[in-house]
């Protein structure tokens, strides 16, 4: 299915809390990956990290080895603060 605006905002928010070398280093080596989900209201999103991989589904997985509850609005923080990143490396060309 689609996915839903949780999701998309853990997917754009993952890459910067693995920024740091020592820390991606020991989440991905993980031999059993760490599962947890994440919810928001009334949206939740599951968190897979280990085995070289991290990958993010919509819901609540029946695995999810803890759910925190919590607030989006850190994550559209973190998710504005990239695109605004990312608008201010935008070369326009004129002809």
């Amino acid at each position: 299915g689609e996915a839903n605006l949780l999701t998309h905002l853990l997917a754009r928010a993952v890459p910067s809390y693995l920024a740091n070398a020592g820390v991606r280093t020991a989440l991905l080596r993980l031999p059993v990956p760490l599962v947890f989900a994440i919810t928001a209201g009334r949206t939740s999103a599951t968190v897979r990290v280990g085995r070289g991989a991290v990958h993010i589904d919509n819901g609540i997985a029946d695995d999810a080895m803890v759910v925190v509850e919590g607030d989006v609005e850190p994550l559209l923080q973190l998710a504005t603060g990239h695109l605004v990143r990312e608008i201010a490396t935008l070369r326009v060309k004129r002809p």
